[in-house]
């Protein structure tokens, strides 16, 4: 009977995290693909408003879940554990850009052409700093739930920066940002469009040195 239960729970924890993953990223894909509808009937603050309290109540259980139940439940599929300086890496880069990010705001995100910092390297680097944040947790012991999270992270970053590029795209198609800016990181730069220098200069020191010493 013990036995037993030791398959059932975790195949439960899988239905549990793929149903909390779908009650996170179902609304926020609906409500992005319908924003010009909604947006017709209400005023942008009160969109982002209700698209923030959506985010919240849906991305805390699913959060909680993953980390204080579902984490390392299911069946192994890998162990990359030889290869976790990956995995320290890909964390590393996740912090650095995440916080950046906060200081620099995509052009894209608030509706500016200001690109100072991290934006002369990646137009959307906050959606860049959570898929190292995905793609660095691959690089450890990884079961079924550990794959659905952070697999699932990567790509909820990359959709989300494809089609946040689109949208923006079709409501302001001569931001000249655009230009200056590339999707993938460094392409602009080495395109010429942009320079990694001045990139680097007007990243925050201090914020790097937090992320150092974390």
């Amino acid at each position: 009977r013990s036995n037993k239960q030791e398959v059932v729970l975790p195949l439960m924890s899988e239905k549990i995290l793929a149903g909390l993953g779908i009650a996170f990223c179902g609304p926020k894909l609906l409500l992005s693909f319908f924003k010009p509808n909604i947006c017709a009937h209400i005023d942008h603050v009160s969109f982002e408003k209700y698209y923030s309290i959506i985010t919240t109540i849906t991305l805390i259980p699913l959060s909680l879940y993953y980390i204080f139940i579902a984490k390392g439940e299911g069946r192994v599929l890998w162990d990359w554990s030889p290869h976790y300086y990956w995995y320290n890496t890909m964390r590393f880069l996740s912090l650095i850009t995440s916080t950046q990010a906060l200081i620099h705001p995509s052009p894209a995100e608030n509706d500016s052409n200001q690109i100072k910092g991290i934006t002369r390297i990646c137009r959307h680097p906050l959606f860049l700093g959570c898929a190292f944040f995905g793609l660095g947790g691959i690089f450890c012991k990884v079961t079924t739930c550990d794959a659905m999270m952070m697999i699932g992270i990567f790509l909820f970053s990359m959709i989300g920066a494809i089609h946040q590029d689109f949208r923006q795209r079709s409501y302001h198609p001569r931001r000249y940002y655009y230009s200056q800016t590339s999707l993938i990181p460094f392409v602009a730069i080495l395109q010429g469009r942009n320079s990694l220098k001045c990139a680097l200069s007007e990243m925050n020191k201090s914020a790097i040195l937090v992320c150092i010493i974390i």
